[in-house]
């Protein structure tokens, strides 16, 4: 199990960004930061990553307005790779979405994500990803 997890959820809508929050908590996971949209979300990340604190989980919404999950995470890889972050050092990055299409799901992966979760995000789903990249036991 990963000690001191932090983690940010990315998230355009409130009920359901404050349910992943509940869930998180559930499992242990108390380190959280809430961000409405990608632009918000790069910024948390590049801050935290400059200030030697970054995130090592990200639940990451595919659809969003100002920047979408994809481009965030284009970003977000872009700033770890530039600070000599690769590999199983870099954030897991989770991609959330409704959309449950084989070209969502290349796209997400082409794009370096991690892995994804179709919503709605249960706690037995989210169990199980926690569980895969060894958050939680």
């Amino acid at each position: 199990m990963k000690q001191n997890t932090k983690a940010l959820i990315v998230e355009d809508s409130k009920a359901v960004s404050n349910m992943m929050e509940h869930l998180l908590n559930d499992f242990g996971i108390n380190d959280i930061t809430i961000a409405p949209d990608g632009l918000k979300a790069v910024e948390l990340f590049k801050n935290a990553f400059l200030a030697g604190a970054p995130y090592s989980l990200i639940l990451l919404d595919l659809m969003m307005p100002v920047l979408d999950g994809q481009s965030a995470l284009k970003i977000m890889r872009v700033v770890e790779k530039q600070g000599g972050i690769t590999g199983e050092n870099a954030a897991v990055i989770i991609m959330t979405t409704s959309r449950d299409s084989p070209k969502d799901m290349m796209d997400a992966i082409s794009s370096e994500c991690t892995d994804y979760i179709v919503k709605p995000v249960s706690s037995g789903s989210l169990r199980s990803i926690l569980s895969k990249y060894k958050f939680i036991n």
